[in-house]
Order: structure tokens, then C-alpha cells, then sequence
């Protein structure tokens, strides 16, 4: 008997089982599943804490932004204005904080002089399977701040009231969607002078109302037309160059002088009769007199700033239709005058958007409303710019969307920066 054959044999299966691999998946799998499962908890816990970071930061965004606006407009400061942030957060976190242990704010600064409102806050957010590193709760920190301009807002409303306005509720709808900037800019509780809106309904002409008889040099009573000579596409006083005097055509509602008083816009807004043709360069006039300081002397009670001043001027220009009326050394009916209107006003738009007195110019929003290729392709050219997140020219092709339109400029005139 050979003794060394078991040996031999023992020999050959030991090797025999140190080369074999087979069931070394599952073993590796077994090892490997534990660190992707503990990578996927703490992927997890890092998700839940980013997702609760980003809820947290745009309820504090919000509360921000709004306690900016009320500091802004004068109808909230000190203890006032903090509570109704703390209250504003509040109720843009509810029902969305359940991961949450607890939330404070720990800082809360307004500044009235700089329109500066900062805050911060802060919160714990239980953990699940980081608990198992010894970390059971992660505390964040989230700051938010807010840049007001400290600088007034004048807006001047140039509005379409002709005849093309009356078919299928579009003066209503121009009717409510005005109202609805107005309800934005100018909200009931406004105190103060900080934002004044003027109107200046056109349609074959403007009714300047009690302005008429200066700005026309004594030659109407109520309604005027354009200028045509060297002042046609400036700002230049009327004492310089006066209006042009209307014949019969005049829509029956006055221009509405800037203001503060948001119930008295709001009854003039309401009173928009459609009627007449398309003279929208003189809309467009209106609106730059209302808002130049060479026609302070005309608005006595109601002057705009000066250029120098620390204000920001806009004016917001909508119709339906294509400019087609114009007066001026015109031979026969100043009707159907398409290319003179519209010429007209995109010389006034560019002069309005020219820089004055070491600032901006006006800024310009223009709302075309079920308009006609033309009348949109003049509106966009008299448009400010677009710039950042700032859109001036919108077409609107229903009610619902005209109303959209305003509340959208209504909203970036308003629009507070976030600097953090």
C-alpha cells in the first residue's frame, strides 16, 4: 500500500479548491450590496436635506420679496413689517416642512433708506441612515436678501379705446386686465407717492380734458392731434411747439394725470368707451407728455419728476389694430394715414427710449391685442429691449392672455433684484 496516495490526493483537491471561483459573485455581491445600500441611504439623507434647503429658501425668497414690496410702497415698517414676513414665511412653508425638526428665523433686517430687507433662517433636519456615522441631525442655514430701488416709479397707461375695441367683450377685457395692474402696482393699502400711474386712452385723437386749451396754444377745448413740425418726435414743451387742435373726432374719455389714487384710475378704467379710428402716434406723444419734465408747467398738481431725478419713468403702450390716422398737413380725410402714424410713432418710441440727463431713458412695454402683423411688428420695434429676465413686447390672442400681459409688466415694474 502506497501511503503518499491519500496524501497526493488531499493535495490535488486543496489546489483543485483554491482555483475554483465558482459562488464568488454571490459572495462578493453580498459584501458589495451592504456599501451600496449604505451609499444609497446617505444619498438619500443628502437629497432630503437639499430638497428641504430649496423649500426653506424660496419660502425665505418669498417673505423677502414681499416684505420689500411693503417697505417699499410705505404700507408696512418695523414691527409691522416683521410680522407680516414671519407670517408670509409661515404660510409658504406649511404643509411642505414635515422633514423639518425646527425651523427660526434668526436675523431679520429692513432698511427703509437703502430698500435693503435681509434676513436668515435656520433649521434641523432629522437624518436616517447618516444617523449610523453618529451625525443624527444636520443643522442648515439659509440667508436671503432683497434690493429695493429706492427710486419712485412713474407709468404712463396709453391705452386703445377705438371702435375695433368694442366687437367681442375686447374693451372689457382691456377694461379688466388695466385694472389688474393697477390692483399690482398700486394695492389698496398703498400709502405714500412712491408709484404714480397716469392713463392716456386714444383713438382718432386724445382728449386732453382740461389740458387742452394750453398745450393747444388756446385752439381747443378738449381734444387734440399731433405736432408736425421740428418738435413732432420730441419732448420739447408746448410752449415751444404747441398740439395741434381735433376736429369732432375725440374719444369721450379725458387723460388721467399721474396719481396715486388707485380708486380714482380704477373709475376711469371702468368708463372706457370704444370709439373712432387709429391715431396711436398721439396716444404714444401723450404718453411721453405725461411723463417729460418739459410739460411740468402743463400738469400743475400732478408734474412728473425731472430726468435727474431718482425715478423711473415707464410707459406701457397697447392696441388692436395698425395705426392708421393722422392730421398734419394731410389733404383730404386724415384717415387711412397708415405709414405717416406709424412712422410717427416709432420716432417718438426711439426718442422716448434715448437716454436723458445722465440716466435711462423711458422704458417702453407695448401689448399687441388680436393685432395685425403690422401693428405687432411696429409695437416690437417701439418696445424697450428685452434684457435679463425682462420681457417688453407680448401679443396677446385672447382675454385671459391680455390680462397675463399686464399682470407680467405690471409685475417686473415691481420686481424686486435678489443680490442673495
Amino acid at each position: 500500500m502506497n501511503l503518499l496516495r491519500p496524501l497526493s490526493g488531499l493535495r490535488r483537491r486543496g489546489i483543485a479548491f483554491g482555483r475554483d471561483r465558482r459562488g464568488n459573485f454571490a459572495t462578493i455581491a453580498g459584501i458589495s450590496s451592504i456599501a451600496v445600500m449604505l451609499c444609497a441611504g446617505l444619498a438619500l439623507d443628502y437629497a432630503r436635506i437639499a430638497h428641504t434647503k430649496s423649500i426653506i429658501n424660496d419660502a425665505l425668497d418669498a417673505a423677502v420679496l414681499a416684505a420689500g414690496a411693503e417697505l417699499s410702497s410705505g404700507r408696512a415698517a418695523g414691527a409691522e413689517l416683521e410680522r407680516n414676513f414671519r407670517d408670509f414665511f409661515e404660510a409658504n412653508l406649511e404643509g411642505r416642512s414635515a422633514s423639518v425638526g425646527n425651523i427660526e428665523i434668526t436675523r431679520f433686517d429692513a432698511d427703509q433708506q437703502s430698500g435693503r430687507v435681509s434676513a436668515e433662517a435656520r433649521a434641523t433636519i432629522k437624518t436616517t441612515l447618516l444617523a449610523l456615522t453618529g451625525t443624527k441631525e444636520v443643522a442648515i442655514g439659509v440667508p436671503a436678501e432683497a434690493v429695493f430701488s429706492a427710486d419712485a416709479v412713474e407709468v404712463a397707461m396709453v391705452l386703445d379705446v377705438t371702435g375695433s375695441m368694442r366687437p367681442n367683450g375686447k374693451i372689457e377685457a382691456l377694461r379688466q386686465a388695466a385694472r389688474d395692474a393697477i390692483d399690482i402696482l398700486l394695492p389698496a393699502s398703498t400709502r405714500g407717492d412712491k408709484m404714480r400711474i397716469g392713463l392716456v386712452p386714444y383713438s382718432w385723437s386724445v382728449n386732453a380734458g382740461r389740458y387742452a386749451m394750453t398745450a393747444s396754444a388756446g385752439r381747443s377745448q378738449r381734444c387734440v392731434t399731433e405736432r408736425g413740425g421740428a418738435q413732432a418726435a420730441t419732448d420739447a414743451s408746448y410752449a415751444v411747439e404747441p398740439v395741434l387742435a381735433a376736429t369732432e373726432q375725440c374719444p369721450s374719455q379725458a387723460v388721467t394725470a399721474l396719481t396715486s389714487r388707485r380708486n380714482d384710475l380704477v373709475r376711469q378704467i371702468d368708463s372706457m368707451r370704444a370709439d373712432g379710428y387709429t391715431a396711436g402716434h398721439i396716444g404714444v406723444a401723450w404718453g411721453y407728455y405725461m411723463l417729460s419734465e418739459h410739460w411740468r408747467e402743463l400738469w400743475r398738481g400732478a408734474e412728473p419728476a425731472r430726468y435727474a431725478d431718482p425715478v423711473r419713468k415707464v410707459a406701457i403702450v397697447m392696441t388692436d389694430g395698425q395705426f392708421n390716422t393722422y392730421y398734419h398737413n394731410v389733404r383730404g380725410s386724415p384717415y387711412d394715414q397708415p405709414v405717416r402714424s406709424s412712422s410717427a410713432a416709432l420716432a417718438l418710441c426711439a426718442d422716448m427710449k434715448r437716454p436723458k440727463a445722465g440716466r435711462g431713458g423711458i422704458i417702453i412695454y407695448a401689448v399687441a391685442f388680436q393685432a395685425p402683423r403690422e401693428a405687432e411688428t411696429l409695437l416690437k420695434a417701439c418696445a424697450s429691449p428685452d434684457s435679463g429676465e425682462s420681457r417688453h413686447f407680448f401679443s396677446a390672442s385672447d382675454a385671459q392672455e391680455l390680462r397675463q400681459a399686464f399682470a407680467a409688466i405690471a409685475g417686473d415694474i415691481q420686481k424686486l433684484r435678489l443680490s442673495r
